[in-house]
């Protein structure tokens, strides 16, 4: 079994939970809009608007937040993935996951007899290119 240096996916699984909670809290915020807005006088037709149109936008805001969440979650699955065959190595490997560099990361590297392995995964609908 390979060595491994460090936590797999942990920036991903970071940002799963940030966009997974932001989204949740702009449900919440809409919600509590629109629960106004139906308490609100029909008199103050404006404020409704500005309240409805607010409650619609923070809807989207959680439609993006929750769209970009599953995309990381299907990226941590990817890398999971691609762990559990990575640990398998022999003895004499060693893996390093989410390296992180100045603009970004490499998700594993790789040390071994054979040399130095950079591996970017990409966890894509349909079949498997490995």
């Amino acid at each position: 079994m390979a060595r491994i240096h460090g936590r797999v996916a942990a920036r991903l699984t970071k940002l799963t939970r940030t966009y997974s909670y932001l989204a949740l809290v702009l449900i919440l915020s809409s919600s509590i809009l629109t629960l106004v807005v139906a308490l609100t006088p029909l008199e103050k037709l404006i404020f409704r608007l500005l309240l409805t149109l607010t409650s619609v936008t923070l809807i989207i805001g959680a439609g993006i937040c929750t769209k970009r969440a599953v995309g990381y979650r299907k990226g941590v699955r990817g890398e999971m993935e691609v762990f559990r065959r990575l640990k398998s190595l022999p003895r004499s490997y060693h893996v390093f996951p989410d390296v992180d560099l100045f603009k970004g990361d490499i998700d594993f590297v790789v040390v071994g007899p054979t040399g130095v392995f950079a591996i970017e995964v990409k966890y894509w609908k349909g079949g498997r290119l490995i």
